[in-house]
Formats: structure tokens, C-alpha cells, sequence
């Protein structure tokens, strides 16, 4: 038993050292979604967290390329500066909102996979994040990027497409996730604008990772001494 907590107070703590967290992934059904707009009941916003598309495998899964599993928003977008979430002149958004407020990770992103269809994927790209979320753009924090927003790469259209792109949120607390798509380059060129799945990592809190070490180490102790 002694080395059982030893070895958990070891994990313990070489955890808790900045840049050596394990991170897990957010399940879907903590997650909801909402965008600017939709093209039908079967490219709702839903599918781009639901894993309706995601084949076989671990986290890192491939995606379909089949319209029914993806986000596809209405034709231009729908996104203006009187519908997103705190006024940003756009071509199309999609926000997240999760159960709880999460200590976050990597956030993966499977760019629109349609076959012939690749183009509506998001290109140029606005990332915030918030706590209370709301119309107030002060309670938003642009994750950042090049030039303050991310550039995704353009899926392949065929069955089985890897994630190509992360955006890492480095441990940042938050209860929403805003992707805009920008005015200029939002897509590669299509009318329309999609995603096929985003996911999110939770990092564990450091504090939290020594208080287990500290625990293990006075059941440690208790033993020996016992």
C-alpha cells in the first residue's frame, strides 16, 4: 500500500509543476451551442459538438465527410453587428457554452468537410472567451493570435479528415467560447461558412494537484507511522 501513495504522490506533484498538466476532454453533452445562423435541422450548430460526424477512435478521432454531421450556416453567414453576442461587425459566429465554468486547454478544431464543399470552412477567426458571458464586450477576452485572431486551415473533403488546427487557452477559467468569423477572409471563398466539430480539453487546476500530493503524503505518513 505504501508504495501505491507513493507513487500517486509522486504523479501528484510532478503534475502540479507549471507546463505538466494532463488534460481530459470536455464531454459533448456538457456542451451547447449556438450560432448565427443555420441552414437547415440537418447542418444545425449542434452537430459541430455533438460528435455527430466523428468516426472511430480516441479523442483524436477523424471526421465524415458527410453534410448531416457538420455546421453549415445560411447562405452569407447571417453574422452582423446586431445579432453577435456583444456587437461585432462579422460574416457568421458560433458560441459555446458549457455546463460550468472549465479550466481549458487545447480547443481542436475540424474545419467543413463536405466533399466539394470545403470552402465553407472557417478561415479567419475572432477566438474570446468569458466567464459571464452576456452583450458586454468588456467581460470578453480575445484569446489572440496573429494579427488577434487564428487562421484554420481548409479541410480536404474526404472521409477520415484529422483536426488540423488548436487554439490553446492555457489553463484560462471560462463558461463560453465565441468563434466570429471575420469580415474579410472568413471562409475560403464559399457563400456559406461551416465546422464540422470543435472540442475542448479541461486542464486540472495546479492547486488542486498538490493538494492530492499533500494528501497522499499525510496518508503516507499515518501508514508509517501506524
Amino acid at each position: 500500500m505504501g508504495d501505491k501513495v507513493s507513487h500517486i504522490l509522486c504523479v501528484a506533484l510532478i503534475l502540479a509543476v507549471p507546463g505538466r498538466t494532463s488534460a481530459t476532454l470536455i464531454p459533448s453533452i456538457s456542451i451547447s451551442a449556438e450560432a448565427a445562423s443555420e441552414l437547415s435541422s440537418e447542418t444545425a450548430v449542434v452537430n459541430s459538438v455533438n460528435g455527430a460526424g466523428m468516426l472511430s477512435g480516441n479523442y483524436r478521432r477523424t471526421h465524415s465527410n458527410q453534410r448531416s454531421g457538420m455546421w453549415l450556416s445560411a447562405e452569407g453567414g447571417g453574422g452582423n453587428s446586431a445579432n453577435h453576442p456583444f456587437g461585432l461587425d462579422c460574416s457568421t459566429w458560433v458560441m459555446y457554452e458549457f455546463d460550468q465554468p472549465y479550466q481549458l486547454g487545447a480547443m481542436r478544431v475540424y474545419n467543413y468537410n463536405e466533399s466539394r464543399h470545403a470552402t465553407a470552412g472557417l478561415q479567419n477567426v475572432y477566438i474570446h472567451y468569458s466567464l459571464v458571458g452576456g452583450g458586454d464586450a468588456g467581460a470578453w477576452t480575445n484569446l489572440g493570435g496573429p494579427r488577434g485572431m487564428f487562421t484554420f486551415s481548409q479541410a480536404s473533403g474526404r472521409y477520415g479528415e484529422r483536426g488540423k488546427d488548436e487554439a490553446d487557452f492555457h489553463g484560462a477559467f471560462a463558461s463560453y467560447v465565441l468563434l466570429t468569423a471575420a469580415e474579410e477572409n472568413g471562409n475560403f471563398g464559399d457563400t456559406y461558412y461551416g465546422l464540422a466539430e470543435v472540442q475542448f480539453d479541461e486542464v486540472p487546476e495546479p492547486a488542486t494537484l498538490l493538494l492530492l500530493g499533500f494528501g497522499s503524503m499525510s496518508l503516507l505518513r499515518k501508514r508509517r507511522q501506524g
